[in-house]
């Protein structure tokens, strides 16, 4: 798969739900691995449209909204029934019904407000997610309905992204941590998902720019982390490592 049909395809593939088949789904996962620009443009994307849509559910409805519609469906409804023939009582009661739906779509979208843009709302959203501490990313994806436990022994000064991502088939949490020229990608597999311990028997691997190896998580966490990273060691990315 290339890069132009990657990106075309992501417009179909949404956090627990996608439209497309299972083919072309596995293939757009490998892509997406192997190819860091389109791995970081769909995350990209998925971070925007997140905090766009909270920004969007933040926008209040005016008060009187609901009182407006009511008054004037009622209106409508009383020249509904004047105009009907009163000896078809069941055609009036379903034309009115039929009427009234469509006047109330009109009427809500001729009083509703436009929908604001708040760049600051949306940068101060975009920056929470940089740096943000174990704790609130943890609170983060709980929120998302993933409960499950980041990797404690990262330094959290160098995460620079955490979202929900499409991995094997299954969507799980990924936080990414940067640090100079080298980067690791951290995802958290859950045993309900996979066969976490006997991946983790499995050596590490490494023949070209990335490394890959399985990590287990805490004590009965019931999670594992695959971490995909560049650079010689991993070690640089954990606590007391980052000086230098």
């Amino acid at each position: 798969m290339d890069c132009k049909t990657a990106r075309l395809l992501l417009a179909f593939v949404r956090p627990r739900t996608s439209e497309l088949e299972a083919d072309a789904a596995q293939a757009l996962n490998a892509h997406l691995d192997e190819c860091m620009e389109c791995g970081s443009y769909a995350r990209t994307e998925h971070q925007a449209e997140r905090l766009l849509s909270q920004a969007m559910r933040q926008v209040s409805v005016p008060p009187d909204l609901r009182q407006r519609l009511l008054t004037r469906l009622q209106a409508e409804r009383r020249m509904w029934y004047q105009r009907l023939p009163r000896r078809h009582p069941r055609i009036a009661a379903a034309v009115a019904a039929f009427g009234l739906f469509a006047v109330g779509l009109a009427v809500f979208a001729a009083i509703r407000p436009g929908r604001p843009v708040d760049p600051r709302t949306i940068a101060d959203n975009w920056n929470a997610h940089v740096s943000a501490s174990p704790e609130e990313v943890q609170r983060s994806f709980e929120q998302e309905g993933f409960r499950v436990i980041v990797p404690p022994d990262f330094d959290y000064q160098y995460l620079v992204s955490y979202e929900i991502e499409r991995f094997a088939g299954t969507w799980v949490p990924h936080l990414l941590f940067v640090r100079g020229p080298n980067q690791a990608s951290v995802y958290i597999l859950s045993a309900s998902h996979f066969d976490v311990r006997a991946a983790v028997d499995q050596p590490r691997e490494g023949s070209g720019r990335f490394t890959v190896e399985m990590r287990l998580g805490p004590v009965n966490s019931n999670v594992a982390y695959l971490i995909r990273y560049t650079g010689g060691s991993l070690e640089e990315f954990c606590r007391g490592q980052s000086s230098g």
